[in-house]
């Protein structure tokens, strides 16, 4: 039987844009987005909210204008946030039965509960996102679905995702004024995993370097799972920074010169005498490399 299709709200909150969509998934496999929107950040500030009644206008109107005619809270919304505040925490436990028994999905609910519980995380964190890195049975490791398995021992490695309870809280606050319930939150690096890479990529092991505008996240994947999760403060607003510094043009005019001649092909030759025209507002001026 075929997967029934559906209509979802993703919205993405960056250090520098909100972004929201409207897809269809199901029968047709991949998402086919449907419509999408950007909005200034207003009420938030690289990624927090500042402003929690700015923030809800702001999120409120930008799903509405996605959702079309039907009232944004009547569709699914998953929400991936990218903020400097979130952190990740590589943990590990174990459940042992008295006998050998053949592992369920209770069991693996159960022994990622207990995970979330023993993990030692600073009192002011707050998990929003648990990440199974892999499974083992017994002594056998590397185990994707331990379903199905016979042992007496069931534990599972996996990574953590955090945020302040100050900044959880405000997120929270910020969906139960819009009267809307989140199908879960997500860091960015995750959601982009799935965007660009496939099953077999994973598997056999690939670095994915993730750059936004001020935090670029960098996760390693092999045997199919997650093994490495970083944030930096770096991204591609620090070139632009480089570049108002470097030439003296405002922000705005350093952007709109890096998205128009910058390149990162390393076969393509740049001449040092090569002129780049910049128009800035006073009229016409040229820039040297």
């Amino acid at each position: 039987m075929k997967e029934r299709s559906y209509s979802f709200l993703a919205l993405y909150i960056g250090s520098s844009k909100l972004v929201a969509l409207r897809a269809q998934t199901g029968a047709q496999g991949q998402p086919q987005i449907e419509s999408w929107q950007k909005r200034e950040p207003k009420g938030f500030e690289k990624g927090l909210i500042i402003d929690s009644e700015s923030a809800a206008e702001t999120v409120g109107d930008l799903l509405q204008a996605v959702a079309g005619p039907k009232p944004f809270g009547q569709y699914p919304l998953y929400v991936c946030l990218s903020n400097a505040q979130i952190k990740s925490y590589p943990v590990s436990t174990s459940l042992y039965f008295p006998m050998v028994k053949t592992i369920r999905s209770e069991n693996v609910t159960q022994v990622m509960r207990q995970t979330k519980t023993v993990a030692t995380l600073p009192l002011d964190e707050v998990i929003f996102r648990t990440v199974p890195q892999e499974y083992l049975v017994n002594d056998l490791v590397e185990i994707r679905n331990p379903v199905g398995l016979e042992g007496k021992r069931l534990g599972v490695a996996a990574h953590l995702f955090t945020l302040p309870v100050t900044a959880h809280r405000a997120f929270a606050n910020l969906f139960d004024r819009l009267e809307i319930e989140t199908e879960g939150m997500f860091p960015r690096g995750l959601g982009s995993t799935s965007a660009v890479l496939d099953e077999e990529e994973r598997r056999e092991g690939v670095l994915l370097l993730e750059m936004g505008a001020d935090l670029s996240e960098l996760l390693l994947f092999h045997h199919g799972s997650l093994r490495y999760h970083r944030i930096f403060p770096v991204g591609g607003e620090s070139i632009t920074r480089r570049v108002a510094s470097e030439w003296g043009v405002p922000l705005k005019q350093a952007r709109r010169l890096k998205e128009a001649f910058a390149s990162l092909d390393p076969e393509e030759e740049v001449s040092g005498e090569e002129t780049i025209p910049f128009t800035d507002e006073g009229g016409g001026i040229s820039l040297k490399l």
